[in-house]
């Protein structure tokens, strides 16, 4: 069972991410998105740097790090 709002009762940007239409899946800004140098629809890894910063990175891009240097910078 999702704890996801349905579509008609989600709260305005701000208060926090709307949910997806699939698990795992969540609504960002297009602005964010444009800073952050993805695309709509991107597949994307969200990961905080240990410094209070959440960081998003194509998920091809986070896989081929981790795999050459074993963690996330």
């Amino acid at each position: 069972m999702s704890t996801c709002p349905r579509r008609a009762d989600r709260p305005s940007w701000g208060r926090r991410p709307y949910c997806g239409e699939t698990p795992g899946e969540v609504e960002l800004p297009l602005g964010v998105l444009a800073e952050a140098g993805l695309g709509p629809g991107s597949k994307i890894v969200a990961y905080s740097a240990g410094d209070g910063r959440i960081v998003l990175r194509r998920t091809e891009d986070a896989v081929a790090e981790l795999m050459e240097t074993g963690d996330l910078s």
